[in-house]
């Protein structure tokens, strides 16, 4: 298994970590490991709560991974100021390096609606990260990047009417059952529980 495989499957394992913690349920009304779905949302948002938790709690996952990890990290530390001017954004959320392998991620976990705000925001940030990705490779061949989003609200990735799936606009890349695809990747949700879904995606 490569490096960069490995590093998916640790972000897959502290989705699951977190959604069930360490001894299953936290929810004060279940003490069973395998428990319900709603329980597992309760659960999910004790821990996560907003996008500044999901970053501190997916930060100190990586670092009990063996991981340097750095928060906040300006483009203009690691590119060329050139490379550091064309980016969309200047900060990105988390940088995890392990075993001189870099890795790039950009958070979401919008909480307020604004659907097509926020879906804007998405693409924004997959353009960031391909920008990364580019620039920093030149320098360093052993870098990817990624997006990843959560989200407790299915208008996000399903269509309120079921007779009109969206497929114009903005809503076409994330609201149908095939998404239109993104800098030539597709949106993939996946639902986790009840409320929640996510999508992670690996920058080309």
């Amino acid at each position: 298994m490569s490096e960069t495989d490995k590093f998916k499957n640790d972000i897959e394992e502290f989705i699951t970590s977190i959604l069930l913690g360490e001894n299953g349920c936290k929810c004060a009304h279940c003490e069973e490991k395998n428990c319900a779905k709603p329980c597992k949302d309760e659960t999910f948002e004790y821990k996560i709560y907003n996008e500044f938790s999901l970053q501190h709690e997916l930060g100190q996952f990586l670092l009990n991974k063996d991981y340097n990890v750095f928060y906040e990290k300006n483009v203009k530390e690691f590119l060329d100021s050139e490379a550091a001017e064309k980016c969309i954004k200047k900060e990105v959320d988390i940088i995890a390096i392990k075993e001189n392998k870099k890795y790039a991620i950009e958070l979401k976990f919008p909480k307020n609606g604004q659907y097509p705000e926020e879906m804007k925001k998405f693409i924004v940030d997959m353009c960031f990260m391909k920008q990364v990705k580019k620039y920093w490779s030149k320098e360093n061949k052993n870098v990817e990047a990624f997006c990843l989003t959560l989200v407790n609200d299915p208008k996000f990735h399903k269509s309120k009417n079921k007779h009109n799936l969206n497929k114009n606009g903005i809503y076409s890349f994330f609201r149908c059952e095939q998404n239109k695809p993104i800098y030539k990747q597709s949106v993939n949700w996946h639902d986790i529980s009840q409320k929640l879904s996510y999508y992670f995606i690996a920058m080309s």
